[in-house]
């Protein structure tokens, strides 16, 4: 194996995180009529809802053959091949990263910055942050808004985030995130 083909699989992966932000952004918050778009808006509902792993290999199967075929238009079919794996790759990673970021603490402070900026966006500013894995492609396009201290839903708080013996955030998260609980609705007025 040549250097090159490591290098052109490593463009395929940020070329990936590219799109990654390009689908989210335009795609799935510019009002598409697309299935994965509308998968998207579920997930927002719901943030436990995902794209069952058929249809990410689905979606996979269809978008690798495209790119394979116009990346060895431009660079041979050697290095088309390594780019369009890396992109796989990283897609494959993306897709257990989202996940993951749903499902599990943050074993890293790269993860931990990860699911707070993923979270702004889920809960504060769906317009912005578009990133999942890379958030830095949301600096380079001015779409990146840092927020301090994270509202979760109770509703949609994450497993990892509560401690199940308070009802309350972890003290670990405590900076970070907060619960928004529901207003009684049964308070009478004083």
């Amino acid at each position: 194996m040549q250097w090159t083909h490591i290098f052109v699989f490593g463009a395929g992966m940020l070329l990936w995180t590219l799109a990654e932000y390009c689908i989210h952004r335009f795609v799935f918050h510019g009002g598409s009529k697309w299935h994965a778009a509308k998968q998207h808006i579920q997930h927002h509902r719901d943030v436990a809802s995902f794209a069952t792993l058929r249809e990410r290999l689905k979606s996979a199967a269809q978008v690798l053959p495209v790119l394979l075929i116009l990346a060895a238009l431009v660079m041979g079919w050697t290095h088309a091949l390594a780019l369009s794996l890396g992109f796989t790759s990283m897609y494959l990673v993306y897709s257990r990263f989202h996940e993951n970021a749903h499902r599990i603490a943050p074993q890293t402070a790269y993860g931990k910055w990860c699911r707070k900026v993923h979270f702004s966006h889920h809960f504060h500013t769906p317009q912005l942050n578009h990133g999942v894995t890379c958030p830095w492609w949301d600096m380079v396009f001015g779409t990146y808004a840092p927020e301090t201290q994270i509202q979760v839903p109770e509703r949609q708080a994450m497993d990892w985030l509560i401690d199940p013996t308070t009802g309350e955030v972890y003290e670990e998260y405590q900076s970070d995130y907060a619960i928004k609980r529901k207003r009684n609705a049964r308070k009478i007025a004083a």
